[in-house]
């Protein structure tokens, strides 16, 4: 198939190993926060009984807890983290519904090259549709921002 195979599976490839790292980044920074606030949180009540301690020092820890939770609620890892871990399985379910020339789309009467041109269409709508959620949940973000600063 002049090489169209090849490349599509390595852009396939390509867009898995990329949601992989996402969702890695996305778990570890949701835990990371997560176990910082509750951290932090829980050391505030000690350090305010250790009275010799300066008091900046001693609220330190809650100020670096509500840090931590305002991340969370910017940056939303895990909401970040299931979408990507989404798209990924999406895209393998795709290429194995493809390999094994399964349902519909890949049944064993389509030639070779109306299969792989409807895996390449299938993996690149994925990608899509994820970059328009993506755009779409940045937007409204945005539009609560800007909502809410004008009061």
């Amino acid at each position: 198939m002049d090489g169209r195979y090849e490349r599509a599976l390595k852009r396939y490839r390509e867009l898995v190993s990329f949601y992989e790292r996402q969702v890695g980044r996305n778990r570890v920074l949701w835990y990371t926060l997560q176990s910082a606030a509750l951290i932090l949180g829980s050391l505030t009540p000690v350090l305010l009984l250790w009275s010799s301690l300066p008091t900046a020092l001693q609220a330190l820890p809650a100020a670096l807890a509500v840090i931590a939770t305002g991340l969370t609620n910017i940056i939303r890892p895990r909401e970040s983290w299931a979408r990507t871990a989404f798209v990924r399985e999406a895209l393998k379910r795709e290429h194995h519904l493809f390999d094994m020339r399964c349902g519909e789309r890949y049944a064993r009467d389509l030639s070779e090259a109306d299969a792989l041109d409807r895996f390449i269409a299938e993996v690149e709508s994925i990608g899509a549709s994820e970059v328009a959620d993506w755009k779409a949940l940045r937007k409204a973000t945005e539009d609560l921002t800007v909502a809410h600063t004008r009061g």
